[in-house]
């Protein structure tokens, strides 16, 4: 009985006993009248959630892992719970497919002078490289541009796990050195290599690998090329089956019987950073839960002009497959209002900074901010990080907000529930309603195709100072200061040995120079990690150096003493700006090549380390 007393409360309307502005200060405030319930409610249901959603059972929820597949359920669970009309395929769910790897077909061939080589015995296509047909004339180890080149394999343990990382660098060197194909022979001493060894399961392709790469056994490559010295033809085939598993979307709906809907989505999958040690309280489960709360508020009369779809999409990691999928739904673009993304609110700092995406995708939205900004510091976020699914609808050019509290500069092991800040959640979920408010009572929205610039100023409202009152002065003469100020002030300038009319010296020491503080990496992520185990954020932008975000255990830059935190600023002769230049100028250097890279270290040392690629 009490909770349906409690469910009346909340759900009472006040839309026409209400001015516009106590409309607004009901949905800014933390009261508990209007639609939005008082802090205290929905700071427990927030950590109720987040408790679930932090659990062991869903860490790692990378699409097709176990956990990935328990938090699917879960919120089919929370979703019917919550009284959402079923808008999947199937129940809350939305199936779609997507790759796990690819693997070797037998219709891959490789001829040298007309003679085939035995597949997994003698040559290995590398299924991380795209397939293609080659024909050739070559002569090996002599690599000329437009040909396939013969490269040695390196001095590494190579193992099916490491071989994609290790070769990389190589193969970009040599790719954009014009080699058209390469083939990876072994001639190492001592090499007991099998390539029955590899089986290449699920493998994925490295979009960022343009040419045919193979593998050849040492005992293939002493038989059939190294005692060659003229020109012999080469023909290969490359072929590979995909196999797919698949992914789910989960959603909900309310149904107003309108004629658009507003779409509010969050990604689910995704854990960024450390997936063992942080469970993704922030980066996507503090989103989920915002959206989760926002199907309880968003029944209130006041809300009717819109249906409401709450989407938690999955697949974001492998562009945005999920999205993808549901905007492939029969005249589902032209159903949809405009987007409401959710994407790790869960760190709302002293300033009140929220960073919004997508704000130059309606022309609505920026006024509509700034309505609401009082107490607030609305701010323009990174330009449509490509890794969010998000950015899906504003390429289909719907109206979309992303909104987001940032996330750590340097990511510790802070990503978990006792780092949220979950009044700082209240307040976001406040704002997000109220930008919501402003933007309904508009009319319709549209897609604003003309991308005009956004600035932080464009979002919140200046205060300008209120006019002087002007007073009427009596003109009078002024009178010079008497005897006994005269006295007074010559004494003062004796005491101070300073001339009359100077301005006295301060005792006060000078302000210190402040030191330069780090600025916070604020929006998407994407860690690449390259030969040495080192993950760089691809997508941060900071200048003065690359950071490292993580650095593998028991890898080549563990044992060399890289640490997370530490500040990569020059390769050789090659000085590093940012994550970006960083990872442009490891493809400068060849396999076997050294130098020294110059780290700044968390202590502000400079140290030097000798890197053999």
């Amino acid at each position: 009985m009490k909770r349906k007393i409690a469910l009346l409360l909340f759900i009472s309307p006040f839309f026409g006993f209400q001015g516009q502005t106590q409309i607004l200060k009901n949905l800014l405030g933390t009261s508990s009248s209007g639609p939005i319930p008082a802090n205290e409610v929905l700071i427990q249901n927030f950590r109720t959630d987040l408790q679930e959603l932090v659990q062991a059972r869903y860490n790692n929820r990378l699409m097709g892992t176990t956990g990935y597949k328990n938090l699917s359920g879960h919120l089919e669970k929370r979703m019917q719970q919550l009284g959402l009309i079923r808008y999947g395929t199937v129940g809350y769910r939305s199936s779609f497919k997507f790759p796990v790897g690819r693997q070797l077909s037998v219709e891959s061939k490789f001829y040298i002078e007309g003679k085939a080589l035995h597949l997994n015995k003698d040559v290995l296509p590398m299924p991380f490289a795209p397939a293609d047909e080659n024909t050739a004339y070559l002569i090996p180890k002599v690599n000329e541009a437009h040909a396939p080149w013969t490269l040695p394999l390196p001095n590494d343990n190579i193992t099916e796990s490491n071989i994609a990382r290790i070769l990389k660098p190589t193969i970009l060197n040599a790719q954009e050195r014009g080699a058209n194909a390469i083939y990876f022979y072994d001639d190492r001493n001592g090499s007991t290599l099998d390539l029955q060894d590899f089986a290449f399961k699920g493998a994925d392709l490295d979009p960022d690998i343009r040419i045919p790469v193979w593998l050849i056994s040492k005992k293939a490559w002493t038989d059939n090329f190294k005692n060659i010295y003229s020109v012999i033809p080469v023909n290969t085939v490359q072929r590979y089956k995909t196999t797919y598993e698949e992914g789910y979307n989960i959603i909900g709906l309310i149904d107003n019987k309108a004629e658009k809907t507003v779409l509010v989505m969050a990604d689910y999958d995704q854990v960024l950073f450390d997936p063992e040690n942080n469970p993704g309280a922030n980066a996507t489960a503090s989103g989920v839960a915002a959206l989760l709360q926002l199907s309880h508020i968003l029944k209130a009369p006041e809300f009717k002009n819109y249906n409401y779809a709450f989407a938690a999409f999955s697949g974001s990691a492998k562009g945005q497959l999920g999205a993808k999928s549901f905007l492939n739904i029969p005249e589902m673009k032209s159903k949809i209002a405009y987007v409401v993304d959710l994407n790790a609110i869960g760190k709302l700092n002293a300033n009140n900074d929220i960073f919004i995406n997508g704000i130059a995708s309606a022309t609505r939205f920026r006024t509509a901010i700034k309505e609401v900004s009082e107490g607030y510091k609305p701010r323009v976020g990174m330009k449509y990080p490509y890794n969010a699914s998000y950015n899906a609808f504003i390429e289909s050019e719907i109206p979309t907000l992303s909104f987001s509290t940032g996330y750590p500069a340097r990511p510790g092991g802070e990503d978990n529930i006792t780092s949220i800040n979950f009044n700082g959640m209240a307040q976001t979920l406040r704002f997000v309603v109220a930008v919501m408010s402003k933007v309904n009572q508009s009319g319709n929205i549209y897609f604003a195709k003309n991308n005009i610039e956004v600035n932080d100023e464009d979002l919140v409202i200046q205060k300008v100072p209120a006019p002087a009152v002007a007073k009427t002065l009596k003109t009078t003469t002024p009178k010079g200061p008497s005897s006994a100020q005269r006295l007074a002030q010559a004494k003062n300038n004796l005491k101070s040995n300073q001339p009359a009319g100077a301005k006295p010296r301060s005792n006060t020491p000078g302000a210190a120079a402040k030191l330069p503080v780090e600025t916070p990496y604020y929006g998407a992520s994407n860690i690449i990690i390259d030969f040495l185990g080192i993950g760089i954020n691809e997508l941060d932008k900071r200048e003065g150096g690359a950071v490292i975000q993580s650095v593998a255990s028991n890898s080549k830059g563990a044992q060399l003493g890289f640490q997370r935190g530490d500040v990569l600023l020059q390769i050789g002769s090659f000085p590093i700006f940012n994550a970006k230049s960083y990872l442009m100028t490891l493809e400068r250097f060849k396999t076997g090549e050294r130098a020294y890279y110059k780290v700044k270290k968390a202590d502000g040392k400079t140290v030097m380390v000798d890197v053999n690629f």
